[in-house]
């Protein structure tokens, strides 16, 4: 796939280098799980992220095989018992961590992001996602990139794995590059995080019972306190 997002945020700009899928699975919004709330930074950002996407596989994590560590598990069951459970629990799962991705995507990701001065984001939904089969048969659109760059004074060559870089301007580098992930699973990595769900979800049954009837009380008190 071949993908070009404004990154508005600095909770976007989280997804995008993450690689948190939003779009197809709204779940997976940060603002839909419980103890991010107040992790999650809104200032504002100014990025394009172009992405070129190559899976490979996916992967699904049974949920009921997942073991937890018993120091988490010791840890929610005193919160539970604190004067103000749903703040300890917010600090246990900052450190044990907020939520578990169950369902991923391996390959391979070339992405370039570059920060520009503020325009209006109509101009930069005219490239939008494109599958492909061949890079080699996408010319066209690195063209559109390119001169979407130029637009903003951007660079307009290299495009980086994390590893290593390549160049948007010689389409049998990419596609080399391309051919050498498919060829070598050993070098495949996370792509598209596809499913993630609170840490909670993963506790035992007791303990999920407890923590819904909290987070029920703790969205009664703030409508009360709202109104």
């Amino acid at each position: 796939m071949l993908n070009t997002s404004y990154v508005a945020t600095q909770k976007d700009l989280f997804y995008k280098t993450n690689y948190v899928d939003i779009f197809s699975n709204s779940q997976n919004q940060l603002d839909n799980i419980p103890f991010v709330e107040s992790t999650i930074d809104t200032s504002f950002e100014n990025f394009i992220q172009c992405d070129i996407i190559y899976e490979q596989i996916q992967l699904t994590i049974i949920k009921n095989k997942i073991k937890l560590s018993k120091q988490l598990e010791t840890a929610v069951t005193e919160a539970l018992t604190k004067d103000n459970p749903y703040q300890e629990l917010e600090e246990i799962f900052k450190e044990y961590g907020q939520v578990f991705c169950l369902s991923f995507a391996l390959g391979e990701r070339l992405s370039k992001l570059n920060g520009f001065s503020y325009v209006e984001q109509e101009n930069l939904t005219k490239i939008i996602s494109n599958g492909f089969k061949e890079i080699t048969n996408c010319q066209n659109v690195l063209d559109e990139w390119k001169n979407l760059f130029s637009q903003f004074n951007m660079d307009s060559t290299k495009f980086t794995n994390g590893n290593s870089t390549v160049d948007i301007n010689d389409i049998n580098d990419i596609d080399l590059c391309l051919r050498t992930c498919s060829e070598n699973p050993n070098s495949w990595k996370v792509i598209n995080r596809l499913q993630l769900v609170p840490m909670y979800k993963l506790l035992n049954d007791d303990h999920q019972k407890e923590i819904e009837i909290l987070l029920s009380n703790e969205e009664k008190n703030f409508d009360e306190w709202c109104f």
